[in-house]
This record gives structure tokens, C-alpha cells and sequence, in this order.
């Protein structure tokens, strides 16, 4: 039987994303303090076999006051970690086997909504773009987010096709589910409303059917709203209220914010663009170009993983977490002085392995393992460390060139 030509294509670039994107993919992997106290609430969940409702804060803080996305990060997360047996590499690597073969979805819902040079154009992007790829190998909820708008990309583009009322229904609760990640999503679905009671115009019942979808996909937050006097609308007030303190104070802009949106642009684009990509050549080219172009960023090995410290990364995590394993010390706690002073990625490793101690508690410890860049860590204000004094230093390993692991004893 002989292969489309179509699916020939299709599947070189699934591979070639593949390939690129597992290049050095441990050294690469961001699994970091976000990554591990997402993964320890995954775990909480699993243990105390509980309906979780709300997840992650969203970046901005005031006055004590967060907004709340939703938990279906976390129970994402727990299926990775299900599946991979609690491996942050391994499930990270089966999330991004997941978030490549989205492309497929994606490719085939361009394909519907414009054209078939348009679909591999956009497939060809969202599998070789280094802006992609760094955000697509990793445990996040706006990388979750991104890598499941290729379903709803094929929901739009099966509705505009068929006009059926399913897939109204599918296109409104896929973007509200979708919404649970991120809020960045809330312009998605204000463009699909606009674009489908104005552009495309459809009848009353399936715009109901929509906007119906995306309050069921929305659910769990409506319920969390109902049930505590709209915690998340009453805070949202209050940040606009006070938007010119907390958004020049906290944080700076993220390209993050706007991961999802870009492959909604990405997809306007080559709408535009339709009439180039039909030119073999044209889209031929920039997809070898995009392909070469992260095949030589990603080749050689990186000085630390994407988002994380100089000389830093979780395959050092781990080694520095099984040289604490080895030496069976008991009431002890740890810090990592490079980026999190809890070290919240050592204690999901120890809380993996079923170690019991006071992970809290930096008052009590008998002993204290310090993983260090510095020679003067003991000078560190921080309160887990400069409140173990006096103490005196028993052993010492090295983790690479820069970082130290020490154990320390209280006198």
C-alpha cells in the first residue's frame, strides 16, 4: 500500500521534532522549584485521594491576596508522574512525546480552516521554533496549556467545516478546560466569541452551545467561586483597583504570557501568508532553515537547564540527593543556595522515596546539608542557614565545578 505523500511529510517532521527537541534532554530539563512544589501537590492529591478545585497562583501578589488557576495542572502532572513512575525526567520526556504529537491535531485543524501548505507551515513552526521547543519539554501550566491548543485548533477547524452542533459545543469546552491552565486563555475565548457572533456568524443555538462549553470546561473554578464567596472575581477587583502598584512592583513581562496566544497568531499568519506557502520552495525553505537553525542550538551540550541557574540542572539535583540518601543521616534538613533556599526539588525527591523528616522545620535539625556555590555559605542571612549556628562542618562532596555539597552538624 503506498503512503500518502501528505503523511510522509507529516511524520518527517513529527520525527524531526522529536529528535531535536530530546537532544541532551536531561541537562536540558527545567525541573525547578515550580516543577517540584506543582509535583508535591500532585502527590498530596494522590496520597490524600482528594477533589482538588484550584491550582497555582498566577505570578502577581498583593496585600496576601492571590488569584487561583485551575488543578488540572497538577493532575496532569500526576499522570506523568503515574506513568513514569515518579521519574521527573522520564514523565517530562513522555510530556513532550505528548506535546509533539499534537502537532498532528494541529496540522489537521489548519488544514481545515485554511489550506494545506498553511498546515505544514504551522506544523513545521510549532515543532522547530526554539521558543517552542524550550517550552515544551517541561512540567509548567502554560506549557501544558500551548500543548494542548492543538485540540482545539481541530475542534475550530471541524466546526467551521461540518457547522455541526458537537463541535460548537467542543470548541466552547475545550477553550474553557483550556482556560484552567492559564489565564492568558480568557483572550482566546473573548477572540472566539467575537470572531463567531460578528466574523463568522453562527446561529443563536450553537453560540449557546459554545458559550455553554466553555462554562462546563470552566466548571471546577465556578464551583470554587460559589462555594467561597467569589474568592478569585473579588481579588481581580482588587488588583485593578490597585493594577499601577502590583504590576510595576512584582513582575516584569514573560514571553510565557503570551506562549498559547502566539499559536492563534501563528495560525492567523499563515492565513495571510496562504498564497506564498503554495510555492514549494518558500515553505520548503523555512521549514530546513527553522530545523537547522534548533538542530545547531540544541546539539551541544548546555551549561545548565533551560531556566535555571549557571552550572544547574536536576540531573545535578538527583546526584546531589543520592549522596544524601547514602548516608542514612536522620533529623536532618537541606538548602540550596543557588536558587531555592528550601530546596523544594530535594524534597520532592525525598518525599518520593517515602523519607520521613520535618521538611519544614530549620530550628530542630540536628544536621543541615547546604548545596553551595560559595565559600562563605555559612554568611548566608537566610534563616535556615544563619540560624544553625554553631555548627561545625563534617563532610563535604563536590556536585560539579561550581557546586558543593556540605553537611553540617550542630554543636
Amino acid at each position: 500500500m503506498r503512503i500518502p505523500k501528505e503523511y510522509i511529510i507529516l511524520l518527517t517532521v513529527l520525527v524531526g521534532g522529536i529528535i531535536i527537541h530530546s537532544l541532551h534532554f536531561g541537562s536540558y530539563l527545567n525541573f525547578s522549584t515550580d516543577q517540584a512544589a506543582f509535583s508535591i501537590r500532585a502527590l498530596e492529591i494522590l496520597k490524600n485521594k482528594n477533589v482538588e478545585l484550584i491550582g497555582p497562583s498566577i505570578s502577581f501578589h498583593y496585600i496576601g491576596r492571590d488569584i487561583y488557576q485551575g488543578s488540572i495542572t497538577y493532575y496532569v502532572i500526576l499522570l506523568f508522574l503515574l506513568v513514569s513512575n515518579f521519574d521527573p525526567i522520564l514523565g517530562s520526556y513522555l510530556y513532550m512525546l505528548v506535546s509533539m504529537i499534537m502537532v498532528i491535531p494541529l496540522y489537521l485543524g489548519v488544514k481545515k480552516l485554511v489550506n494545506q501548505p498553511a498546515a505544514f507551515f504551522v506544523a513545521g513552526v510549532y515543532s522547530f521554533l526554539p521558543f517552542y521547543i524550550d517550552y515544551s519539554r517541561f512540567f509548567w501550566n502554560p506549557n501544558f496549556q500551548f500543548s494542548f491548543t492543538p485540540l482545539l485548533i481541530l475542534f475550530i477547524g471541524l466546526f467551521n467545516k461540518t457547522a455541526k452542533n458537537i463541535y460548537a459545543f467542543l470548541v466552547g469546552f475545550s477553550a474553557g478546560i483550556l482556560l484552567l491552565f492559564h489565564y492568558q486563555y480568557a483572550i482566546v475565548i473573548a477572540g472566539l466569541l467575537i470572531y463567531y457572533s460578528l466574523l463568522n456568524k453562527t446561529s443563536f443555538k450553537q453560540f449557546l452551545l459554545l458559550t455553554i462549553g466553555v462554562t462546563v470546561g470552566f466548571s471546577p473554578l465556578i464551583i470554587f467561586e460559589l462555594r467561597n464567596q467569589f474568592y478569585n472575581l473579588q481579588t481581580i477587583l482588587l488588583y485593578l483597583q490597585n493594577s499601577e502598584e502590583i504590576f510595576t512592583s512584582t513582575s516584569s513581562f514573560n514571553f510565557h504570557y503570551i506562549l498559547s496566544i502566539s499559536l492563534f497568531a501563528l495560525t492567523i499568519l499563515a492565513y495571510f501568508l496562504r498564497n506564498y506557502l503554495h510555492r514549494p520552495h518558500i515553505l520548503t525553505g523555512i521549514i530546513v532553515i527553522l530545523s537547522v537553525t534548533s538542530f545547531v542550538t540544541y546539539i551541544l551540550p548546555p551549561s545548565h537547564a533551560f531556566g535555571m541557574k549557571d552550572s544547574w540542572n536536576f540531573i545535578y539535583e538527583k546526584k546531589a540527593n543520592d549522596i544524601i540518601m547514602s548516608q542514612d543521616t536522620l533529623n536532618y534538613n537541606i538548602v540550596h543556595q543557588g536558587y531555592d533556599t528550601v530546596a523544594t526539588v530535594q524534597k520532592f525527591l525525598l518525599k518520593t522515596k517515602g523519607v520521613s523528616i520535618d521538611y519544614d522545620d530549620y530550628y530542630h535539625n540536628k544536621y543541615l546539608y547546604i548545596i553551595s556555590d560559595r565559600k562563605d555559605y555559612m554568611d548566608d542571612p537566610a534563616y535556615e542557614v544563619a540560624t544553625f549556628k554553631p555548627s561545625i562542618e563534617i563532610k563535604n562532596w563536590k556536585i560539579n565545578n561550581k557546586y558543593i555539597l556540605y553537611l553540617r552538624s550542630r554543636k
